[in-house]
């Protein structure tokens, strides 16, 4: 079944407040504080009303690959057309799926400025609803604040609602006991009192479920000292030695220690040199991949076969562009080498591999050369 997105209207309102560490919530265009710490990034939170949060069946063993399947899987649940909205990924719910949260872009793209004109560039914007906790089989957990409702449901997800309509969802759900964390429920809805076993909303969110700075709109990454920058980039040229285009699912972050996550960045700049890449490395990366229009099912396979194709050129190319048309099963690819005779190396190692590789219009300027190759699956 598709569901709207919610858009509740765009209120202006008072500038931001000083920027600083703590948990802040955005009210209108204004931001709020919550509660304040001492050290760390701003955490704000974002009204549950604009986000659409589902649990989402992905059974994908690769954390980029997840990243790259999200669009299309969520396509039939969302109203909007799929271009028209930002999908981020959050943690596992249990088995192979996982909690998503979907933004109207246009929203996403003015809370990001929001974040930015407050200079809370790296920010994280977490939906305010993933500070209730996940209730038992069967249940709801819900906190009422001001005559608003957040409510968590069992499968990971949840909403905010007003809570004039509170028991006309809970009855329209079949009506689940009730955990209640906030203010008294209303009406007849039985409701069992609950406490936080972490009172701080700081250390309940510590790791939130779901950060939606991610892909176009993540946070951009911290200055690099000088030796951590050698150290990224001469662990980087290792891998990649290793991987090339494919390298960036076999470094994906679940498969390598935290120590690592330089090494994974350093490739994916390799790739993607002029790409922005935020915090969360694997949903950057995915932004160089097509963002809609083919579904995965043929996508993947010809991906796979060209990054096994061209993994033993290694640093000796760059990709800048790919671009995958279902209709025509053939993927369009922009690759950077030195020299012209290092695109050849390009068409020779695809068409070595058993794919068809039409080279089209190529450059070479400032030491370096450009070309486009149209590849489809068999010579």
């Amino acid at each position: 079944m598709r569901r709207p997105l919610p858009l509740p209207p765009n209120q202006p309102g008072a500038a931001p407040e000083p920027s600083g560490a703590g948990i802040w919530t955005i009210d209108g265009d204004s931001l709020v504080t919550v509660e304040r710490f001492d050290v760390g990034p701003a955490i704000v939170l974002l009204p549950t009303e604009e986000v659409l949060l589902l649990a989402v069946d992905l059974p994908i063993a690769s954390a980029r690959r997840r990243i790259e399947a999200l669009p299309f899987a969520i396509e039939d649940r969302v109203a909007q057309p799929i271009g028209e909205v930002h999908a981020a990924l959050g943690a596992g719910l249990g088995g192979q799926t996982y909690l998503a949260g979907i933004v109207a872009r246009d929203r996403m793209a003015r809370r990001a400025a929001l974040l930015a004109d407050a200079g809370w560039a790296r920010a994280a914007l977490v939906p305010d609803v993933l500070a209730v906790p996940v209730p038992p089989p069967g249940m709801w957990s819900i906190d009422i604040a001001k005559a608003r409702a957040l409510v968590r449901v069992e499968d990971g997800t949840g909403f905010a609602i007003p809570v004039a309509h509170l028991a006309a969802a809970w009855a329209a759900a079949g009506r689940p006991q009730l955990l209640s964390y906030g203010d008294s429920v209303p009406g007849d809805l039985p409701a069992e009192p609950a406490a936080y076993q972490e009172p701080s909303l700081a250390a309940r969110l510590a790791q939130p479920a779901l950060d939606l700075r991610q892909g176009a709109f993540a946070a951009p990454h911290r200055p690099v000292s000088p030796l951590w920058r050698r150290i990224a980039t001469v662990a980087a040229l290792g891998a990649f030695a290793h991987a090339a285009i494919a390298g960036v699912d076999t470094l994906a972050v679940q498969r390598i220690a935290a120590a690592r996550a330089s090494e994974m960045r350093g490739l994916v700049q390799q790739i993607a040199p002029d790409a922005v890449i935020g915090a969360d490395v694997a949903a950057s990366a995915a932004e160089i991949l097509p963002a809609g229009g083919a579904g995965p099912s043929g996508f993947l396979p010809l991906f796979a076969r060209v990054g096994g194709a061209l993994k033993p050129l290694g640093g000796a190319i760059r990709m800048h562009a790919i671009s995958y048309d279902a209709g025509a099963g053939t993927m369009s690819i922009e690759v950077e080498a030195a020299t012209i005779e290092g695109l050849q190396q390009v068409g020779t190692a695809l068409s070595g591999a058993g794919l068809s590789a039409q080279a089209g219009a190529a450059s070479q300027s400032d030491g370096k050369a450009v070309g486009a190759f149209l590849i489809r699956g068999a010579a």
